[in-house]
This record gives structure tokens, C-alpha cells and sequence, in this order.
């Protein structure tokens, strides 16, 4: 049968192909057997190949799968209707194919669709599977289930699955796919479900696209739509519609309101939508969720929102040019359970008249605006409230002793207001409480010890306030007798620095722990034998076995941390302190934090030596204990934290030498400050495997010995883009001081900002490292109160980045190099008291600096100082481009790059010439005219010339 369609094809073909030439008679012939002989893959045979041969095919040229009970067993015909993933018709037809989930990897070119003819449900979700949809799954004329999504299909959409008209359910959410929607899925008349979520679609013509009268859920969100559908206006039974994540324009159509009159969901979020929110969405009666923020929507929150009022979730948040107030007429909003208001440009005060009417709300986002006034004490009112953001307002007064009725309350921000007094102690009746957020605020006063009391705690953000006293409530160990009462028992000491055995609050805590009958509890007080067994003035008797960021820097905090910290707080891996008061030697306990990655603890008034257990936390990646009391030698243990790569010890007392170990140990190391210690000896050799290395400091110590050739492997000093940058999970580095441009800065993303090396006030002598100059992406250069000698290297300017140099107070000489006036970047140079000589470079940009730059060079002349410059040197400008010929044929690669160039030029040129005979003939014919024009210009002028002298002469 094949044969002979093979045979009209070739008839076919010879009526259209006029055979000019007899070799052509042969070549027909070798087409019609190669034809016959790939005719065992035709649609015919496809057809007859049976199911189980056909899922066995697609299952051998998968690359991976967990299909391993698709085995066919003899004698039995139906057997793969028992394959898991497959269900059979009783006629033994495949009607179901779910194999969702079964780490499929491969593609579906292989899969005979023809085979399959009873399939209704086809479900290959949550795989593996790539490469493009075939065009054969619209033969499946039978499927009214179809399911591609979370794969890694690409190529567009095959218009053949229009031919799927009994299709119901459609989804090919979060591939790859491409392209144009064909409109030929507008003839899936009876599909109710369609997503097509997370790919990158657009519509070519949605016009001819048509509606789809059964549609019921449709998404496309996170795709590459830029105009509205507009079949979307014609499913007039449409009750959900997510077109967010797109790049929709325009004003929100008004059209869609008066169509889609069963809207329940409707997400336009994350477009350009620009104009007024409509006042016609009032008329969506059936509305549960309204979602349009991250858009340019302008003008006020319209009161007719609140007319809508079965509204469940209202996302508005993003529209920074909103503004006003939060509509009064919200309050009708009974079903409300989420409102997202964020950066929505509000300047009001927030209406406590609301939290009457929002009894369901479980997400409230305010924050980001410029809301006013003080926290309602009606907010306790909102008994269901889980997450309450009121992040970045200017808000003021203290905070409502009502907020702890919140008990369903897990995330509160109050953070980057202008809130005032003691945090009430009613923070700690917040049973389920993850997250506090309470930074940048003016809080103080003593931290409720009721605090620590949250054991469900994950996140405690405190910095930047007023808090004082101890961090954490301090632990009393006592013995006490009452009747036939006894024994030993730890209390608080809450805020206080002692309590002794008298104290009616130890006495009461000690009786009240006896659970007596209340009549017993006051002649308990008054009679209660108390011993005190040890003062613990340093351990804890609390425990947050979940908080994993605690943040109390920039306080007032005081006092001692709790010896066994790493008890209360184990799984901890952000400890940040800094900026406080608080003293005493850093607990041995903190080694057992094994997943700690930052620890700053700078900025305080610790002593002692750095224990020996930190080098246990080996994914520590910052640590900061700078501008302390510091004292001892750099501890050894700290070779095993591997992960470091942010290290401060700076303004300690440490002693003795830099350890070797730094440089291969670690090697992850992006900054080292140890300013103003008391270190010497010389800088190890061992530093140059320091790859990743941002910023070296070793400024104000005792270095000595010559500055080591270690910068050639400085990878990262070499880099002149915006480098990458890590945070922990939101959080930041702690931040870092470095000397820059004269003065003590503040970097906390200074990754972005410096690469520094400064080794000022050291005993360093010797030459500058002719290393230094591959150091390109170099900022911060500050050498400074060291015995340096020689001159500055010439092509210093390759440091073009270098935006401050300071190498005052050494013993520099010769001449400075005139490549420096090229230096654009440099905004501060400090050169004086040196033996430089000669005059200074005062062109380009060196002409910004004044005469403070060069005092205390003697021989140094010219602008800006008063000395002027003798002979032929007077002339600075002319001096430059002296100096600075000399200095690039000082300057070995410009010779490398003249003869490169020189050789590639004439080579390249008469290569060409060698190979194109019309180029040769053409070049010599141009070299012919260009030198008969010369030598007849040459006669003209030389004629001339002997004609005026004879001229003269006469």
C-alpha cells in the first residue's frame, strides 16, 4: 500500500519537474526506494504499532525516569494496564496517562500520540522533559485533560492542539515556550481551566483570537504580554483572571468590568498600568481578591472599593503616586482577611475606626509611607492578625501596651519610625510571635526581660535605638526552706545587679514557684528561709532554641553577655552587638553556635583573649571584634574558621606577629584590618595566595622590613566592574572602618565602594612592590609614616581607578611621574614631606591640587607652590610632555606595542597583496599615481623656488 503512494507522489513529481538532463532518470529511482524504505514510520504504521510498544519506545529513549514497572509480560495483551501511571477502559484502551512527578527526563518526539487514540487525561506536570511540544499531540482527538506544566519545554505552542476540542483542562504553566499564541486555541470551546503561567507567550493578533465561552480560570501570568487580550472581554463566564507579571500599558479597561460580570479573582499586578484606579470595579459584586500593585496607577484609593463587599484580599501596595488616606469606606469590608497598602504614597494618620470592622484580618502591610500620628490601642481589636507591617512611616509616641493581645500575631515590623519610651512588656504574651523588627526607632529605657521569654522567636531586630542595661536578664542560684518546702532554685534577677536574700521580689518569685494556696503565699514571703548559693552574674536563664538573628548594635546596651549563650540561643547564625557598652571577656559558649556565618561584637568594651572554641565555627564568614580591649596574640584557633572571609581585630591591644597561617589557611579572606594594634615583625610572604582579597589594613603597628612582592596573585584587586555581594538572608555585612580620602569612613556595603590597602605608621622600608601597579582596580592607596625610599613607579597611572593616595612622611625621591596627570579618578594626594625635586606636573587633573599636597619637598618647584623652576624646567606644561615621552619609552610594553603593531600592519597588508592578484595590480597602479602627483608637486616647488632665488639674485 505504501508502494503505490510513493508511486503517485513520483507522478506527481514528474508532471512538475521537466527532466533536462538523462542523469536525472537515475536519480529518481534512488529517491523512490529511500522513500519506500522510510515508509516503515508513516502514519499507517503508527497507527498499527499498539500502546504498550509505544510507551516502551518513548520509555527506552528517555534519558532518566522511575517507570520501572512499564515490563510487558507475555501472554498477556493488557498487561500495561496495570503499569503504574496508566489506567485502561474495559475494551484494554489507555484512557489515563499520570505520570506527574516521576523525574522523567527526555523529550517527546519519541512518544507515538497515534498509538493512543482513547486517551482523555494526559498528565506529564513536575518532570524533566524538554524540547518542543510535537505537533502530532493533536491527533489525540479524544483528551480532555491535558497537563505539560513545570517542565522545560520551549519552541511555541503547536497550533494543532486547537484540534483537541474535547479538551476541558489545559496547562503548560512554567516552561520555556515562546513565541505567539496560535488563535487556534480560541476553538477549545469547552475548556474551562487554561494556564499558561510562566513562560514567555505574547499574542501576535489577540483580535482574532476568539472568546472562549466555557473559560472559567485563565493565567497568563509572567509572560511577554504587552497588550491587553482582547478575547478575554468575550469568556463571559470567566471567574479568574491573572494577567500579572507582564507589560501591560495603558489605563486599566473599563470594558473588562461591564464583561466579566462572574469575576472572583482578578490580578493585574506587576505591569505598567498607568491612570486611576476605576471607580467602575465596584460593579464586580462577586469579586473575593483584588490584586493591582507594582503598577503607575495615579490619584487616591476611591471610596468605591469599600463597595465591594465580599472583597477577601485587597493588593494595592507599589503605586508610590496614590497618596491621601485610607478610605473610611474600607471599613464596610467585612470579609477583608488581607490588605496590602504598601508604598502607596499615604500621608494620614491610620483610622482606628477600621480595626472595628476588619475582625477576619490575618495580613496588614502599611509600610513604606509617610502615615502619621501614633499606633492605634485599637489595633488589638484585629483579633486573627498575623503579619503587621508598619515598616518606614513616621509614626511617633510608644507602643500600645494592646499589642500584646495579638495572639495569633507571627511577624511585627515597626522599624524606621520616630517611636518613643519603653517597649511595653505585654511584647512577651505573643505566643507565636518569628519575627520582631524594632530598628531605627528612639526607643529606651531597659528591655523588657519578657523578651526573651518568646521562645518562638526566629528573627529579633533591635539595633539602632536607646536601649540600656543588660541584654539579657541575669540568673541568681538560691537555696530556700519553707515547711516541708525545699530546695535549690535558679531566679531572675531581671534588670537588677544583685539581690539579696531579704529582697521581698526574691521572696515572692521563690513563693510563687511553690504554687501554694494563696492564703499561704504572703506568711510564705514573710517566712521563707533564703540562702543565695552563687551569683551568676553572666548566665541566662532563658531559652530561644529558635532565633537565628539577633541584632541589639547601635544601643546602649551594657554589662556582660551570658556566659552560656550558646545554650540559649544554639542554632544562631547572625550575632551582631556592635556599638554598645557592654563588657566583660567574649563567652567560650559561642564556639557551640556551630552555624554562626557572622559575629560583630565591635565597638564595645570587651577584654581578654579571643577563645579558643570560636575556631569550632567553621562556617563563620564575618567576624568583627574591633575597637575593643582586646589583648594576646591573634589566636591560633582561628586557622580552622576556613569560611572567614570578613576579618576585623583592628583598635585592640593584640601583640606578636601576623600568623603565616592567614595566607593559607584563609584563603577566602576578602578583607584584614588590624590597625592600631601592637603587631610587628614583618608582613608573611604567605599572604599572596589572598586571591579574593578586597581590603589589606595593617595601618599603626610595628610592621618593619621591606614591603613583600605579594600582590601579583591580589585577583580581586584587578577588577574595576561593581563586584558581587553576599548578605545572610537579608542582613547585611556588618559594617567596616577604613581610612579614605583623608579620613576615618564607615563602609558597610563596601564591597561595592573600596578596594583598599593601607600600611601607614608602620617601620616599613624599601622600595614600593613594582607588583603594586597590576593592582588596576585599586581605590584607596595609603602608604604613608613608613621609611619608603626611591621613586614612584612611572606608569603609576595604570592605577586609574585610584581615587585617594597618600604616601606622605617617607623618603621618597626623583621626580614625579607625569603620567599622574592622567589619573582622572584621583581626588586625594598627599606627597609632602618627601625629597621628591623637580618641577610638579601641574596639568590635567594634577591641576586640582593645592600646595599642601608638596610641603616639605625642598627641590620641588613650580604650581602650585611659590618656588618657580630654573632653566629649562620653567615651563611645566612643556615639561609634561617631556617627561611624559620619556616615560612611555621607558615603558617596555609601548615598545611591544609599537613593533606588534608595526609588524601587524605591513604583514597583514602585503599577505593580501600576495594572495589577491587584481588587489596587487590596483595597489601598484594607486603607489604609480600617488607617486607621479609627488614628484610633479616636488618639480613644481623645487622650480619655484630656484626661479625666486635666480630672481633675488639678479
Amino acid at each position: 500500500m505504501h508502494f503505490f503512494k510513493y508511486c503517485e507522489v513520483f507522478h506527481a513529481m514528474r508532471m512538475e519537474v521537466e527532466v533536462r538532463s538523462a542523469s536525472l532518470i537515475f536519480i529518481f529511482p534512488l529517491i523512490l526506494g529511500l522513500l519506500i524504505q522510510s515508509s516503515g514510520y508513516s502514519k499507517v504504521e503508527l497507527e498499527d504499532e499498539d500502546e504498550a510498544e509505544a510507551l516502551l519506545n518513548w520509555k527506552a529513549r528517555l534519558t532518566h525516569h522511575t517507570l520501572g514497572s512499564w515490563l510487558l509480560e507475555t501472554n498477556n495483551s493488557t498487561c500495561h494496564c496495570s503499569w503504574i501511571g496508566i489506567k485502561c477502559n474495559d475494551g484494554g484502551s489507555v484512557i489515563e496517562l499520570n505520570i506527574s512527578n516521576f523525574s522523567l527526563k527526555g523529550t517527546l518526539n519519541q512518544l507515538n500520540f497515534f498509538a493512543l487514540p482513547s486517551l482523555t487525561h494526559l498528565d506529564l506536570s513536575y518532570n524533566n522533559l524538554e524540547g518542543k511540544i510535537p505537533s502530532s499531540i493533536g491527533s489525540l482527538s479524544n483528551l480532555s485533560f491535558l497537563d505539560l506544566g513545570q517542565n522545560y519545554f520551549t519552541g511555541s505552542v503547536p497550533e494543532e492542539i486547537g484540534n483537541l476540542t474535547e479538551l476541558h483542562f489545559v496547562s503548560l504553566r512554567r516552561n520555556f515556550l515562546t513565541g505567539s499564541l496560535p488563535y487556534q486555541l480560541g476553538l477549545l470551546q469547552k475548556v474551562q481551566y487554561l494556564e499558561l503561567g510562566k513562560n514567555h507567550l505574547n499574542f501576535a493578533d489577540s483580535s482574532r483570537f476568539p472568546g472562549m465561552e466555557s473559560l472559567v480560570h485563565l493565567s497568563l501570568y509572567a509572560n511577554s504580554l504587552k497588550d491587553f487580550p482582547m478575547f478575554v472581554f468575550q469568556s463571559k463566564k470567566l471567574a479568574y483572571l491573572d494577567l500579572s507579571q507582564n507589560a501591560l500599558t495603558g489605563a486599566i479597561p473599563i470594558q473588562m468590568v461591564s464583561s466579566l460580570k462572574n469575576l472572583q479573582f482578578l490580578n493585574l499586578s506587576k505591569n505598567s498600568f498607568q491612570g486611576p484606579i476605576p471607580t467602575e470595579l465596584q460593579n464586580l459584586k462577586s469579586l473575593l481578591e483584588l490584586q493591582l500593585h507594582e503598577n503607575n496607577l495615579t490619584g487616591s484609593i476611591p471610596h468605591e472599593i469599600g463597595l465591594i463587599l465580599g472583597l477577601r484580599k485587597l493588593s494595592l501596595g507599589v503605586n508610590p503616586l496614590l497618596g491621601g488616606s485610607i478610605p473610611r469606606s474600607l471599613g464596610q469590608l467585612r470579609a477583608l482577611e488581607e490588605l496590602n497598602l504598601r508604598k502607596c504614597g499615604l500621608n494620614s494618620s491610620i483610622p482606628a475606626h477600621l480595626f472595628t470592622y476588619w475582625t477576619n484580618l490575618t495580613f496588614l502591610d502599611l509600610s513604606n509611607n509617610f502615615l502619621i500620628g501614633s499606633i492605634p490601642s485599637e489595633i488589638s481589636l484585629l483579633k486573627k492578625l498575623e503579619h503587621l507591617d508598619l515598616y518606614n512611616n513616621m509614626l511617633v509616641g510608644w507602643v500600645p501596651t494592646s499589642i500584646g493581645n495579638l495572639f495569633m500575631l507571627e511577624y511585627l515590623d515597626l522599624s524606621n519610625n520616630h517611636l518613643t519610651g519603653s517597649l511595653p512588656s505585654s511584647i512577651g504574651n505573643l505566643p507565636v510571635l518569628r519575627y520582631l523588627y524594632l530598628s531605627d526607632n528612639s526607643f529606651m529605657g531597659l528591655l523588657p526581660p519578657e523578651t526573651w521569654n518568646i521562645g518562638t522567636l526566629k528573627y529579633l531586630v533591635l539595633s539602632s535605638n536607646r536601649f540600656q542595661g543588660p541584654l539579657i536578664a541575669k540568673g541568681l542560684e538560691v537555696f530556700y526552706s519553707y515547711g516541708n518546702f525545699s530546695g535549690n532554685a535558679t531566679v531572675d534577677l531581671g534588670q537588677r545587679q544583685t539581690m539579696d536574700g531579704s529582697s521581698t521580689d526574691l521572696r515572692r518569685q521563690i513563693c510563687e514557684g511553690m504554687k501554694l494556696v494563696p492564703r499561704f503565699l504572703e506568711h510564705c514571703i514573710s517566712t521563707v528561709t533564703i540562702r543565695v548559693e552563687t551569683e551568676s552574674k553572666c548566665h541566662a536563664n532563658v531559652k530561644l532554641p529558635n532565633l537565628q538573628v539577633l541584632d541589639v548594635s547601635n544601643n546602649q546596651f551594657s554589662d556582660c553577655i551570658p556566659e552560656n549563650i550558646g545554650e540559649v540561643m544554639p542554632i544562631l547564625f547572625y550575632l551582631r552587638a556592635s556599638n554598645n557598652s557592654i563588657s566583660g571577656t567574649i563567652p567560650t559558649s559561642m564556639g557551640d553556635m556551630r552555624g554562626l556565618h557572622v559575629l560583630d561584637l565591635s565597638k564595645n568594651k570587651f577584654m581578654g583573649h579571643i577563645p579558643a572554641t570560636l575556631g569550632n565555627l567553621n562556617v563563620l564568614k564575618s567576624l568583627f571584634l574591633g575597637r575593643n580591649t582586646l589583648s594576646g596574640v591573634i589566636s591560633s584557633s582561628l586557622r580552622r574558621c576556613t569560611s572567614l572571609e570578613l576579618l576585623d581585630l583592628s583598635e585592640n591591644q593584640f601583640s606578636g606577629y601576623i600568623p603565616s597561617w592567614i595566607g593559607t589557611s584563609l584563603t577566602s579572606l576578602r578583607a584584614i584590618c588590624v590597625r592600631s594594634n601592637k603587631l610587628e615583625g614583618t608582613i608573611p610572604k604567605t599572604m599572596s595566595s589572598l586571591y579574593s582579597l578586597q581590603v589589606l589594613d595593617l595601618a599603626e603597628n610595628y610592621f618593619s622590613g621591606d614591603i613583600p612582592d605579594i600582590f601579583r596573585n591580589y585577583t580581586a584587586m584587578t577588577i574595576t566592574e561593581k563586584m558581587s555581594y553576599n548578605n545572610y538572608d537579608g542582613f547585611d555585612y556588618p559594617r567596616i572602618d577604613i581610612v579614605a580620602k583623608g579620613a576615618l569612613r564607615d563602609y558597610t556595603e563596601f564591597l561595592f565602594l573600596v578596594i583598599c590597602i593601607d600600611l601607614s605608621s608602620n617601620n616599613l622600608s624599601g622600595l614600593i612592590p613594582e607588583s603594586l601597579m597590576k593592582l588596576i582596580g585599586l581605590r584607596v592607596l595609603n602608604l604613608s609614616s613608613n621609611h619608603l625610599i626611591g621613586e614612584i613607579p612611572l606608569n603609576i597611572n595604570r592605577l586609574r581607578e585610584l581615587e585617594s593616595m597618600d604616601l606622605s612622611e617617607n623618603r621618597f625621591s626623583g621626580g614625579i611621574p607625569m603620567s599622574m596627570s592622567a589619573m582622572a579618578s584621583l581626588g586625594v594626594l598627599n606627597l609632602s614631606y618627601n625629597k621628591f625635586s623637580g618641577p610638579i606636573p601641574y596639568a590635567g587633573h594634577m591641576t586640582t591640587f593645592e600646595a599642601p599636597t608638596y610641603y616639605g619637598n625642598q627641590d620641588l618647584c613650580g604650581p602650585p607652590l611659590s618656588k618657580e623652576c630654573d632653566g629649562d624646567d620653567k615651563d611645566p606644561v612643556l615639561n609634561v610632555d617631556v617627561h611624559l615621552r620619556s616615560s612611555l619609552l621607558e615603558f617596555p610594553p609601548f615598545w611591544m606595542g609599537m613593533s606588534l603593531g608595526f609588524g601587524m600592519g605591513f604583514g597583514g597588508l602585503f599577505s593580501a597583496l600576495a594572495i589577491k592578484r587584481k588587489w596587487r595590480s590596483a595597489f601598484l597602479m594607486v603607489m604609480d599615481l600617488i607617486a607621479e602627483t609627488l614628484i610633479t608637486k616636488l618639480q613644481r616647488l623645487f622650480g619655484r623656488r630656484r626661479h625666486q632665488l635666480i630672481y633675488k639674485t639678479i
